[in-house]
């Protein structure tokens, strides 16, 4: 078994590289041939008023001053109508790229570890539910003091301090997008070091704070990273089952059913729990909702509570209501080193 996102993500795209590929040459093949055609008509024509002309088969009418200016007008009428055919041709050939990737966005969406291939070169890493360690996480952007913290398996963490001070860059430093300058971080007593980022290396399901939602079905957004079931179970934790009642088989976002912000947020938790990595990056989950909103969200991280670890970032208070550690980032001194 492979990991969805990227799974899918190579697949999609090979099926239809594969696909544009074969088409592209043909329509290709078609151009060169009607330009030809083109070019051995026009020669013909020409060719053939010059003979009708010398053996009179065009009356006295037509001499050579005639037949000139008919060649003229034979050759500037010729160009735009070159183009035409062209334009035409590059229609054509953009319709057929439609075709496909509609084809494939609406083929199923299982993918099989055999038609990948050789795009992933190894099985997902079962993560444990183990305590998180940063010991003197200097980050590389952001204003604040070294990073210290713990948080013990299936506790939820609530990261606060002022704008720019460094919330969500440790979130990318503990994802492996950014290199801290010095510092550790531990997951199960065991340094993460320079580990890559993804889920082979890191046991970090993210959420950010705009999280991108597909133009598509709601299980086929929560399953970006996961199976179909996973998909599905991912919602009974969060206490969703209406979202997948009233959502059905929409297809959501751009052309489709419009989502709120309180529903996206839903979605991308739900999509982040599918993964089953053991701890969850929160980056201002409820920011842009309303209170009502907020609180059903903040529910639904409390009832994560015991079976994974939640690290959230905010520069609200009310999170602070479901928090079992929190972690205040400090500004660093004046005028000392920016971390």
């Amino acid at each position: 078994m492979t990991y969805g996102a990227e799974a899918k993500a190579r697949e999609t795209m090979r099926t239809l590289g594969c696909a544009l590929t074969a088409r592209t040459a043909t329509l290709e093949a078609r151009s060169a041939a009607m330009s030809s055609a083109n070019e051995v008509l026009g020669a013909a024509a020409l060719v053939f008023a010059m003979a009708a002309s010398r053996a009179g088969w065009l009356g006295e009418m037509v001499d050579g001053t005639t037949l000139l200016a008919f060649a003229v007008a034979f050759f500037l009428a010729y160009r735009p109508m070159r183009e035409l055919a062209d334009a035409r041709l590059a229609i054509a050939r953009a319709q057929v790229a439609f075709d496909e990737l509609c084809s494939v966005l609406d083929a199923p969406r299982a993918v099989e570890d055999a038609a990948v291939g050789e795009t992933t070169s190894a099985a997902p890493r079962s993560w444990p539910l183990a305590a998180l360690e940063a010991r003197s996480l200097r980050l590389a952007h952001g204003a604040c003091e070294p990073v210290c913290l713990r948080v013990e398996p299936g506790e939820i963490a609530v990261v606060m301090g002022p704008t720019g001070v460094g919330k969500t860059t440790l979130l990318r430093t503990l994802l492996g997008l950014e290199r801290a300058e010095s510092g550790d971080v531990l997951f199960d007593g065991k340094p993460l070091g320079d580990a890559p980022a993804g889920p082979r290396a890191r046991p970090f399901a993210w959420v950010p704070q705009d999280a991108p939602l597909l133009a598509d079905t709601l299980t086929a957004n929560v399953a970006l990273a996961a199976s179909d079931a996973d998909a599905c179970a991912a919602l009974d934790p969060l206490g969703a089952a209406h979202l997948a009642h009233s959502l059905e088989d929409a297809r959501l976002g751009a052309g489709g059913r419009v989502v709120s912000g309180g529903e996206r947020q839903w979605i991308a938790l739900a999509r982040a729990i599918a993964t089953r990595l053991p701890v969850l990056l929160l980056d201002e989950p409820t920011t842009g909702l309303d209170p009502e909103a907020e609180r059903r969200v903040l529910d639904a991280v409390a009832r994560l509570r015991g079976r994974r670890t939640v690290l959230l970032v905010t520069h609200r208070r009310a999170p602070l209501a479901i928090a079992d550690v929190v972690v205040r980032l400090e500004p660093a001194p004046a005028g000392g080193r920016a971390a």
